[in-house]
């Protein structure tokens, strides 16, 4: 059985008519994949041109502990799905501050 987010140790060896030959270097792998789709953020409220959110977790980090969480905002009045960077936020702390005049709004 494969457990997801656990590491696995594998190494392999050929055979020909003569016999086998010596073990492959070990890989190790990780059963693991891509997060799924997070929620979209929790806005928290409005207070002295500040926008406060809250980012939350996906359901399923894909077997793999999240690194990062990056936080896009559209650029366009109009929503026009392009999309600009504002914050890199960490596991630990997922909550986020626009302040007007900074971060393009």
């Amino acid at each position: 059985e494969i457990v997801k987010g656990r590491e696995y140790r594998l190494r392999y060896r050929v055979r020909n008519a003569i016999g086998y030959s010596g073990y492959s270097p070990i890989a190790i792998v990780l059963a693991a994949s891509t997060p799924s789709v997070p929620p979209k953020p929790v806005f928290n409220g409005f207070a002295t041109n500040t926008l406060n959110l809250n980012i939350l977790s996906p359901q399923d980090n894909g077997g793999s502990p999240i690194l990062s969480y990056k936080l896009y905002r559209d650029t366009g009045l109009s929503f026009s799905s392009s999309f600009s960077l504002i914050a890199t936020l960490t596991p630990d702390s997922r909550s986020y501050f626009a302040t007007a005049g900074a971060d393009g709004y």
